[in-house]
């Protein structure tokens, strides 16, 4: 019996005139945490009028929602973004 093969986890950053997405693909844990953030940052230093986070390709159950509110307030207080 073959065991599952478990994805690598990617962020990929796509630019447009005026926004950026974020794209998450693969398995969400603490331990790729940080290279999410780092996404986060770059988009965020860029100051684009919107700002997408896709998250069709992830792999997470509801344990990351914390993690992703804390983005929120830190995206919010780096912009000045609602």
């Amino acid at each position: 019996m073959r065991g599952i093969e478990a994805r690598p986890f990617l962020v990929t950053i796509t630019r447009s005139q005026d926004s950026v997405c974020l794209a998450l693909n693969g398995a969400l844990d603490t331990a790729v945490m940080p290279s999410v953030r780092v996404g986060l940052a770059k988009c965020l230093a860029e100051q684009p009028v919107a700002l997408v986070i896709d998250l069709l390709g992830l792999d997470a159950g509801g344990e990351v929602v914390p993690m992703f509110l804390l983005m929120r307030r830190e995206a919010r207080r780096a912009s000045g973004c609602r």
